[in-house]
Formats: structure tokens, C-alpha cells, sequence
């Protein structure tokens, strides 16, 4: 009876696997991407309602709003760091 040795097995087990979780990662990937999307546009929309309303959004609070932005969502501190500097130069 002929033997298949364990590397080969353990290398077609493993390429298998990952072949089974690629939809599942893709799908996550694309999740994660809309989700900061929709942070980004939530944002927008905030600000775009602030200055219409004739508010300049205030730096402190834009500072408190970038320091409470998790890591993942650097997209989103970007714009809110716009915003304050925005908000610190109608300021000066």
C-alpha cells in the first residue's frame, strides 16, 4: 500500500482551508470597506449640516471626536482632523 508523506497532506489540507475561507474574507473585506464608508458620509453629513446651519464646528470638540476614533478607522480621523484644523483657522 503506498504511503503519502504528512507535509504533502498537511500542504493540500492547508491550500484547501484557505480556499474555503477566501469568499468569507472577501465578504469581510468588502463589510469593513462600507462601513467606513458610511462613517465617512455620517461625518460629512455632519458637517455639511453644521456649516449650513451656520456652525463652525468647535477644535475641541473635533479634538475629543478624533481621540475617540478607533485605529481601524484612520479614513475617519483623517477627515475629522481636517475638520479641526478647519475649525482652529476660522477660529484665528
Amino acid at each position: 500500500m503506498p504511503t503519502v508523506p504528512g507535509r504533502v497532506v498537511k500542504q493540500l489540507v492547508s491550500q484547501q482551508v484557505l480556499r474555503a475561507l477566501e469568499p468569507a474574507a472577501l465578504e469581510l473585506s468588502v463589510q469593513a470597506t462600507q462601513d467606513v464608508q458610511r462613517e465617512r458620509d455620517r461625518t460629512q453629513q455632519t458637517l455639511e449640516n453644521s456649516v449650513s446651519n451656520g456652525r463652525i464646528m468647535n477644535p475641541e470638540r473635533a479634538a475629543r471626536q478624533h481621540d475617540a476614533v478607533e485605529p481601524e478607522n484612520r479614513l475617519v480621523a483623517r477627515t475629522l482632523e481636517q475638520r479641526w484644523e478647519e475649525g482652529a483657522r476660522k477660529r484665528a
